[in-house]
């Protein structure tokens, strides 16, 4: 836990992919609380945020999470076909 609390950029990808640990979420809320305004994280999924309560089971730990992620600071939102657009996959 401490090294992912401490890598200068932490990137956790395609959040919901698979099967997470009922603790999942208040693992994840630790490691986020702990890299808080110290160092950068990059999370990505193919769930929208709203379902993220749902996917982990623990609407109030996700909460408290995002309002540390998305605080006002740029956090750019993409779309499958945005991306593919943009890269002449589609």
């Amino acid at each position: 836990m401490e090294l992912l609390a401490t890598v200068p950029l932490l990137i956790i990808d395609d959040l919901g992919m698979r099967k997470l640990a009922p603790t999942a979420a208040e693992e994840l809320l630790e490691i986020v609380m702990r890299r808080h305004e110290r160092a950068s994280t990059l999370l990505t999924s193919n769930r929208p945020v709203e379902d993220w309560g749902k996917l982990l089971g623990d609407s109030a730990a996700v909460t408290a999470m995002l309002d540390r992620l998305l605080q006002p600071r740029p956090h750019p939102e993409m779309r499958a076909t945005e991306l593919a657009h943009k890269n002449g996959l589609a």
